[in-house]
């Protein structure tokens, strides 16, 4: 067991875009408020996809709160892709206080659409030219994240996500000649997507580290996704009341 985890972590690195992917995981969004009013403003880069995010949480009570966040990407700089272009609009509603024992926990539940254009140009496992990806898609998701530890200056915590993805329009594209490859219409695809997160904090101000994976589970076997995400951001929190 141990010798496949090492493997399958190994391979994310080497074949993080090689299979132009349509879905990139997001970021796993951790609000663990106290009090109504309380609000989180962050920005964030994906190491692994390098794009970027942005997103705002608030508490509209002491149990509930709501969730806006806009990421894209536009890089060209993998070993093995020339090009990945993305956005994607997410809004998320959230339930506070669902603890495990002395540990905080909450529930979150969101929805999310977005475009996304990849290009493969070195893919080891494949023959023929360079192809392009591109996808219309929508995303949803039911996620729990638990504080494993707190202290004045620091959280550790677990998310567990399950998200489905659909795509509305699917395009496989030789780049060379420009021949359609695959259109297809509608293709989904489920995962499960755990994720850990350490959080530094002083004075409303943050910095954090979260690693996630994405195992699908059922759908389309062909969808092609990333396995894993790496996130750096930087987090404002405050009291708007």
């Amino acid at each position: 067991m141990i010798r496949k985890t090492i493997t399958y972590l190994a391979s994310l690195t080497l074949f993080a875009c090689a299979n132009h992917p349509t879905y990139y995981p997001e970021e796993a969004e951790l609000a663990l408020f106290k009090n109504t009013g309380e609000s989180e403003f962050k920005m964030a880069k994906n190491g692994i996809e390098r794009g970027y995010a942005a997103s705002g949480l608030f508490a509209v009570s002491d149990r509930f709160f709501g969730l806006a966040k806009y990421s894209l990407s536009r890089h060209g700089n993998c070993d093995t892709c020339t090009t990945n272009q993305r956005d994607y609009l997410e809004a998320a509603v959230g339930l506070g206080g669902l603890n495990l024992g002395k540990r905080r926990g909450e529930l979150l539940m969101g929805a999310g659409s977005g475009k996304t254009v990849s290009i493969e140009t070195a893919d080891p496992l494949s023959i023929g030219g360079v192809k392009q990806a591109s996808a219309d898609y929508y995303r949803s998701y039911l996620q729990y994240n638990l504080a494993l530890m707190e202290t004045q200056y620091l959280l550790a915590a677990a998310t567990l996500r399950g998200a489905a993805v659909m795509n509305t329009t699917y395009e496989l594209r030789d780049v060379d000649t420009q021949n359609l490859l695959t259109v297809d219409g509608k293709r989904w695809a489920a995962f499960i997507e755990p994720a850990a997160t350490l959080k530094a904090h002083w004075n409303g101000v943050s910095i954090y580290w979260q690693l996630g994976l994405s195992f699908p589970i059922s759908g389309d076997t062909a969808f092609n996704h990333d396995r894993a995400w790496s996130v750096a951001g930087l987090s404002y929190r405050l009291d708007l009341f």
